[in-house]
């Protein structure tokens, strides 16, 4: 974890590979953890409209498919409430009631059609 922290900090990570999406195609990071083994990191996935206006306190609309690849770099917006830890320390965050993103760490591995299951430390 102390690695994936200071990679975080120093700036260690590289693009990762696209993925499509029902809705587009996006990009994250990919940070080295441990050997040859990688993690990519997805921030700030779109997972339904911004619940605003008409679509306050109704259930989440699916988002609107986007065209070319978008990054999914930065944290999203955060949803607005009062946190006296979370404001101290997470004060480059901004607020936003557009706040229905999803932040992804996954394995990488070569995805093939075929694959049955994820990966597991036994195939390093």
């Amino acid at each position: 974890m102390g690695n994936l922290v200071s990679q975080y900090f120093g700036g260690g990570f590289k693009k990762s590979k696209v993925i499509a999406t029902n809705y587009g195609e996006i990009t994250g990071q990919s940070i080295q953890i441990d050997g040859n083994r990688f993690v990519n990191i997805f921030l700030g996935i779109p997972f339904a409209k911004p619940p605003v206006g008409e679509l306050r306190f109704q259930k989440p609309v699916p988002p609107e498919p986007w065209d070319g690849v978008r990054e999914c770099i930065k944290h999203p917006c955060r949803a607005p409430q009062h946190d006296l830890l979370v404001e101290k320390f997470l004060v480059r965050v901004p607020i936003s009631e557009d706040c229905l993103y999803v932040n992804v760490f996954a394995p990488d591995w070569d995805y093939s059609p075929n694959d049955q299951e994820f990966p597991s430390d036994s195939q390093d």
